[in-house]
């Protein structure tokens, strides 16, 4: 008997084929829902490990979750000493726990139970930080005005620039001025949001009392509103803001640039204040010693590199207390009785023993003799 022969399955290679990657698949979901499974019964050990104040198998537990940072971050904040110490009936070891587990608490997620553990610890400084982080800005400062004024600007400071990358512009202002840095932030801001007519409504909005004009702050914003004026060309604008700000180096500076001495020295002379201050501020609270001092120096440069006038250049370069360069200046120009003058006038033994070599090269030994018996006395008292 013949049979009749057996075609062969074309689609018995396909199934074969289909097959693999089906069990491959079927292999990785396995591995997939073990190794959640394995995730979850860590996050339970975890969760049970805080209930039981177990540090150790909390690190532990994380570090098996994969959760390399937060291992880190808890690590971190136990060696982290309290800004202030603790009240007397919690000892350290049971603060730094607490600590800890705070930060194992904040890798759960389980940010109440952080804060509570921190208030515990009287960590205040944490849960100010760890609030900020969350973004719960209102209960930060809320923290940090009753527990953590230490911190109370800073917090202000930060939740300014949050504002700030969301274009809160009003509230960034406000939290600006409370965190103590509005002279700097606030122009920066709103120049870089383009928002000039807003910068110098703010600028407008600023008291006029006698304390405000003395405050550093107000003079910093009516400096910074003056260079911005002077890089536009607008020179008119720049000194009223000057003015203001009671910059009198940056008013010699311009008035140099115009090639207008006169207004320079009058700027310098104590007698001519109006000059400066035009009846809104007073020479007192518009020059110190030091501005002034800069001033001139500032001035002598412009006499003797622009004009090379050398007496004026002296003159103000003895003003700012700059006697080496009056000593340059007189012995490049041989005014040996400048020479002299200004020696004794520094009070400075150094200069006084260089300039009598001066004169002993001259065959000038008396003023050589002087400037050596002062010298020695100086170095004496």
């Amino acid at each position: 008997m013949i049979f009749p022969q057996r075609q062969p399955d074309s689609n018995a290679g396909r199934r074969g084929q289909n097959e693999e990657p089906n069990d491959h698949n079927q292999q990785m979901r396995k591995e997939g829902n073990c190794k959640q499974q394995l995730l979850c019964i860590w996050r339970n050990m975890a969760h049970l490990s805080l209930q039981n104040r177990r540090v150790e198998v909390a690190e532990h537990c994380l570090s098996y979750m994969g959760h390399i940072r937060g291992v880190h971050a808890v690590r971190e904040d136990a060696c982290n000493p309290p800004l202030y110490s603790p009240l007397p009936s919690l000892t350290s070891s049971t603060c730094s726990t607490d600590v800890s587990l705070a930060m194992v608490a904040i890798q759960l997620g389980l940010l109440q139970e952080a804060a509570a553990l921190y208030i515990r610890a009287k960590r205040f400084d944490l849960l100010n930080r760890m609030y900020q982080a969350a973004g719960k800005w209102e209960k930060a400062l809320q923290v940090a005005e009753k527990y953590d004024r230490l911190h109370l600007r800073t917090t202000h400071f930060q939740y300014a620039r949050r504002l700030e990358r969301t274009g809160e512009w009003d509230k960034a202002i406000f939290h600006y001025e409370k965190a103590g840095a509005q002279a700097r932030e606030v122009p920066r801001m709103l120049h870089k949001a383009g928002k000039i007519e807003d910068l110098e409504k703010y600028l407008s909005r600023q008291k006029s009392t006698a304390a405000d004009r003395e405050s550093g702050d107000e003079k910093m914003l009516w400096r910074w509103w003056g260079r911005y004026c002077e890089s536009k060309r607008d020179v008119k604008a720049a000194k009223e803001a000057y003015r203001k700000a009671a910059d009198l180096v940056a008013l010699v500076r311009l008035a140099c640039v115009a090639q207008d001495v006169g207004a320079a020295e009058a700027l310098l002379d104590d007698k001519d204040a109006e000059a400066l201050h035009q009846g809104e501020i007073s020479w007192r609270q518009a020059s110190n010693h030091a501005m002034k001092a800069a001033a001139s120096y500032y001035l002598a440069r412009h006499y003797e590199g622009a004009l090379y006038d050398v007496l004026p250049a002296l003159t103000h370069y003895a003003r700012a207390g700059c006697f080496k360069h009056c000593l340059r200046l007189s012995k490049a120009h041989e005014l040996d009785n400048d020479v002299m003058r200004y020696a004794l006038q520094s009070g400075q033994a150094d200069l006084m023993q260089d300039c009598a070599q001066y004169f002993l090269k001259l065959d000038q030994s008396e003023r050589a003799q002087e400037l050596i018996g002062k010298a020695r006395k100086i170095r004496e008292s």
